[in-house]
């Protein structure tokens, strides 16, 4: 049968495949399709969250701007009124209930939901509070008989507490201190620290010099682990003079509610509250309370001081919410989950901030989910289709196969033979037996093509191999030395072949190149070739491009590349100083190396027209001390060096230095 018809076949078998792959194709196109539209579904579920975030963190924003004003106008009212009543005549011995009378429960108190301390593990106690009578108290020190004035004058405080605190609905604490150590707090409680002295508090030691309301640091309640934000301002006397501060605190937890969050993640939320710290050992963010997660009501109640959020990237992105106008929203990991992250500043001062973490995963759920269905739903037509294709096109590889066979496997060998011919194995051939068809034909062309260029490339190398030796015979005739010293290398060379372990091939070809490494001396001119004195710079020069003439002489032999690269590298240096390509290391090839050390030696211990060769003694020593100086390969050199050696021991210093 002929190539035509098994091409016809094999084409036939080839055509069936299309119909396997549009199959494929088509079900591939449906499948990209539905993970595309799960693909945007998330992409416009993470908008919705970051724009509900967004949103969430600009009324926060705004709840908490309002109630800073309002929480502004009802400090000055609250001092306006202590001033009131400190510039009021005293009216006699008055009827209080001081912090002693609380803990002995001399006094009404109930339990209230917001009024609770938090001991150690996490439990809740109640704190009995009156929302009736406030509390007074004396720090250690001050005496009573130096307040009764005040205290006659503060005695109805209370009243003007409850006024305060029904304008304002979020005020968790209310509590003046005099300078003198009288100290009221509404609502009433007992428990003070033994050692308690009000005047000591950042909130009155910032507002001893004020003249209008300061804000205290945002911090967390010691007792509730509730998180406070305080104002205070201080009040004065009729005369001007300084009289104590009167302050307000107010819970901030209870304005952030995940009510307008989406019910599918916000359970996942975590809300916390972030104190920017900037530490001698370097910035961080400080986590001082956190929302409990299981809690609908999200507390505030975990001990988390020793909390820290760490990493260039999340301080940058708090860094930029600080200077933001706005709430922030960035994606960043967090507890190895990649988040999203809401974030705005608490304070003025910008170092407090709350913010909101939502697991990206949670966002992305229901469209993870939709891209499963449709994952799995694609899943089974994708096998139907790959299994009927994969038939289809197994039959027809079946035929093709075995209609090819005899077509493609001769085709191969000659493929594989024409590529051994190209790289320089002139010795393969086809072996296609007594096949008469074209394909036979082909292939006795290809031998006889081989045959061919074997014996011509051998032809031409034998002529340039004799006409290098007419020119190393016409070199000889210009200078007698380059003969005898391209021999002594050529010894030398071989002896230190031999010690480090070259093959024969090998050292036929080292002996060789190095006979022929001078031989691009023929192109340097004569009165710089044979000059009886020390070649200048200039014809120093010169003298060195006879490494470049060798080479371009010896390239044509493709067989026999080694010898050019002899040729043309027998000067470079170890250490990458030499010429004329600055080569270094083994970058040099090896029987380059070898010429170098050999050539080297010749040179210092041979005869030149200007000079005497030296000593193999000195020589020797030279040879030693600049062997770890970066001319030689330093195994070879040490090699050369042991071989001199274990010459003259055996008393041939002549057979060391060479015929003169």
């Amino acid at each position: 049968m002929s190539i035509r018809w098994k091409m016809l076949f094999l084409l036939l078998g080839i055509s069936l495949l299309p119909l396997a792959v549009q199959g494929v194709f088509s079900h591939w196109t449906t499948e990209r399709l539905g993970l595309d539209l799960a693909r945007r579904g998330a992409q416009v579920l993470e908008q919705k969250t970051e724009a509900s975030l967004q949103e969430k963190a600009g009324d926060f924003a705004a709840q908490l701007e309002s109630q800073r004003h309002l929480m502004e106008v009802a400090i000055r009212l609250q001092a306006q009124e202590v001033e009131r009543l400190l510039a009021e005549p005293p009216r006699g011995k008055a009827a209080v209930a001081w912090a002693g009378d609380f803990d002995q429960e001399r006094v009404a108190m109930e339990s209230l939901p917001d009024y609770f301390r938090v001991e150690t593990g996490g439990r809740r106690v109640p704190q009995p509070v009156s929302l009736a009578r406030p509390v007074f108290y004396l720090p250690p020190g001050a005496a009573r008989d130096k307040v009764e004035d005040d205290l006659a004058r503060l005695a109805e405080v209370g009243k003007l507490y409850q006024q305060v605190r029904a304008a304002v609905p979020a005020a968790h604490w209310q509590y003046t201190a005099l300078a003198n150590g009288l100290h009221s707090a509404f609502p009433g409680h007992g428990g003070y620290p033994q050692a308690y002295d009000p005047r000591l508090r950042p909130w009155y030691v910032k507002s001893v010099d004020a003249r209008q309301p300061v804000w205290v640091d945002i911090s967390v309640d010691a007792s509730s682990r509730r998180v406070i934000l305080g104002l205070a301002m201080p009040v004065f006397r009729p005369n001007g003079r300084f009289a104590g501060v009167t302050a307000l605190d107010v819970v901030v937890d209870q304005l952030l509610r995940p009510d307008r969050l989406e019910p599918a993640w916000a359970e996942s939320t975590t809300a916390m509250m972030v104190s920017r710290v900037e530490d001698k050992d370097g910035p961080y963010l400080q986590v001082f309370a956190q929302s409990d997660a299981d809690d609908g009501q999200r507390r505030w109640d975990l001990p988390l001081n020793e909390v820290r959020l760490e990493g260039d990237g999340l301080i940058a992105a708090f860094r930029a919410a600080a200077a933001s106008k706005t709430a922030s929203v960035f994606r960043f990991p967090y507890e190895g989950e990649l988040s999203m992250w809401s974030v705005v500043p608490l304070d003025e001062a910008h170092r407090h901030f709350i913010a909101m973490v939502v697991p990206l995963g949670e966002v992305q759920s229901s469209a993870t989910q939709a891209r499963e269905y449709v994952w799995s739903h694609t899943l089974w037509q994708s096998r139907v289709t790959v299994a009927a294709g994969l038939a289809v096109a197994l039959l027809a590889g079946v035929i093709a196969f075995f209609r090819a066979r005899s077509l493609t496997r001769p085709l191969a060998e000659m493929a594989d033979t024409a590529a051994g011919i190209a790289h320089g194995d002139l010795t393969r051939r086809v072996a296609l037996g007594e096949r008469k068809d074209e394909v036979g034909e082909l292939g006795d062309a290809v031998n006889r093509m081989a045959s061919s260029i074997e014996d011509l490339l051998r032809e031409q190398e034998e002529a340039y191999l004799q006409m290098m030796e007419s020119l190393g015979k016409a070199l000889e005739a210009r200078d007698a030395y380059t003969a005898r010293h391209s021999s002594q290398v050529a010894r030398f060379s071989v002896r230190l072949g031999e010690r480090v372990g070259l093959s024969a091939k090998e050292l036929d070809i080292l002996y060789r190149g190095a006979m022929m490494h001078d031989l691009g001396k023929i192109g340097v001119r004569d009165d710089v070739l044979n000059k009886p004195e020390r070649l200048s710079e200039t014809e120093f020069a010169e003298m060195r491009r006879h490494a470049g003439y060798t080479n371009a002489i010896m390239r044509p032999l493709t067989r026999f590349r080694a010898f050019a690269e002899i040729a043309a590298w027998h000067h470079e240096r170890w250490d990458g100083t030499g010429y004329p390509d600055g080569l270094k290391g083994e970058a040099i090839p090896l029987l380059a190396r070898i010429v170098a050390v050999a050539d080297s030696w010749d040179a210092m211990t041979g005869d030149r027209v200007y000079r005497q060769g030296m000593p193999v003694e000195r020589a020797l020593a030279i040879m030693k001390k600049e062997q770890d100086g970066g001319q030689w390969d330093p195994n070879l050199i040490r090699q050369f060096i042991a071989m001199i050696e274990e010459d003259i021991r055996g008393g041939q210093p002549e057979a060391a230095r060479g015929p003169a």
